[in-house]
């Protein structure tokens, strides 16, 4: 529920860059682990002057890991899945294992780890320091974990006003976003083209997605924009008019309809969308097609409404072994399942981004196709963009 947001929750709590308070940070030996909430991000994590208690493991006994070690524990109360990342200062080489409490071996990887069938119960995530050729490869690195219950949306609040959610089913993963009324969410026109990562992480933002559409021929939006009350950019896409969501600080967002190149001034901010994907809390595409934009499956961005006027954010993977992506009607009904009541397509495919500060090893929590989709690299360079910044 969008308005259980907590609206003083710290950012950045403790050791866990991704909002979930963990208490004292534990040192990370096999006696004292490092406890893990997902969605988890370790900003901290070194192997440098960690004791070597295990040079290798049963499930790659073969490699030699005879530097430091830092030991992490989860638990899964129920089957799921896990992903685990690590990000290698230069000169660094650590590696990844998943060990049973009687620390057999599940898997080993040398820096993204996937289980896709993980079962109940408690378990250690060792880094340890590859040592194969006989120097020290000891050294700084980012670990990010996620782990889940299939088909069950995992969340936890970053910012004040704002809440950063995740879901992997057999052939989708969605990430998104609940800002309530209070939280302060910004349209920004990107001047030309840059990535909605490197906007927000210019701008001071703690959250953020791609916008509307754009022409690739020098960057220009084809949505409206509008913030703070500065219109900078008009509907372009057909002659007919877009469906616009706008709102003023700590107040419910609403809708309109705005022809092309036509201003829209009834509220400090505004983006234009096509099309549009519910209304009164139905489905109902404008216009609809039965062209492969709107029937195929592809990565989806959208931007909802629910009833108390709060917005939500959705991006919805796709072109990748991660993820299948979705048609028009089923993003739609993503989106009223997550509450909206009033919803719009935003650019999708290549260009569907979200970027949430502190909660993946570079910030941005979703697979963006250009980057192949399996990883957190590839976003492409946009016009424009949805950000949210801390109060």
């Amino acid at each position: 529920d969008v308005e259980e947001i907590d609206s003083d929750v710290p950012v950045l709590v403790d050791y866990n860059a991704c909002g979930s308070a963990n208490g004292e940070r534990a040192s990370g030996s096999w006696e004292d682990p490092i406890s893990v909430v997902s969605p988890f991000v370790d900003r901290l994590g070194s192997t440098t002057g960690a004791p070597a208690q295990r040079n290798s493991y049963d499930c790659a006994s073969d490699v030699e890991e005879g530097g430091g070690e830092r030991v992490y524990q989860f638990s899964m109360a129920q089957a799921g899945w896990l992903r685990a990342e690590v990000d290698e200062a230069s000169g660094v080489d650590v590696d990844l294992h998943v060990l049973r409490v009687d620390d057999t071996c599940v898997v080993r990887a040398n820096t993204v780890l996937e289980l896709w069938d993980l079962d109940p119960g408690d378990y250690r995530l060792v880094i340890d320091t590859w040592s194969g050729d006989g120097a020290d490869h000891a050294g700084d690195y980012v670990l990010e974990v996620l782990t889940g219950a299939y088909g069950a949306w995992t969340h936890t609040d970053v910012a004040p006003g704002v809440r950063f959610a995740y879901r992997r089913d057999a052939h989708l993963y969605a990430t998104a976003l609940f800002f309530s009324v209070t939280a302060t969410v910004r349209p920004q026109s990107h001047q030309g083209c840059a990535t909605a990562n490197g906007v927000a992480t210019a701008n001071g933002a703690v959250a953020g997605i791609n916008g509307g559409f754009f022409s690739f021929n020098g960057c220009p939006s084809l949505d409206l924009v509008r913030a703070e009350g500065v219109t900078y950019a008009l509907n372009h896409i057909g002659d007919a008019e877009q469906r616009v969501v706008a709102w003023d600080d700590d107040a419910a967002a609403t809708t309109a309809w705005v022809g092309k190149e036509e201003d829209y001034t009834n509220h400090d901010q505004a983006i234009g969308s096509w099309p549009s994907l519910v209304t009164g809390g139905n489905r109902l595409l404008e216009p609809d097609s039965s062209a492969s934009f709107h029937t195929a499956r592809h990565p989806r961005t959208g931007l909802g409404i629910t009833d108390t006027g709060s917005l939500i954010a959705l991006v919805i993977d796709g072109r990748s072994d991660v993820s299948d992506g979705v048609d028009l009607n089923d993003f739609a009904q993503e989106l009223l399942d997550l509450g909206a009541v009033e919803a719009v397509n935003l650019d999708g495919g290549g260009s569907s981004t979200m970027w949430v500060d502190g909660c993946s090893v570079n910030g941005v929590v979703n697979f963006p196709s250009d980057g192949g989709g399996d990883d957190h690299s590839g976003s492409r360079k946009v016009s424009d963009g949805l950000y949210a910044f801390d109060r």
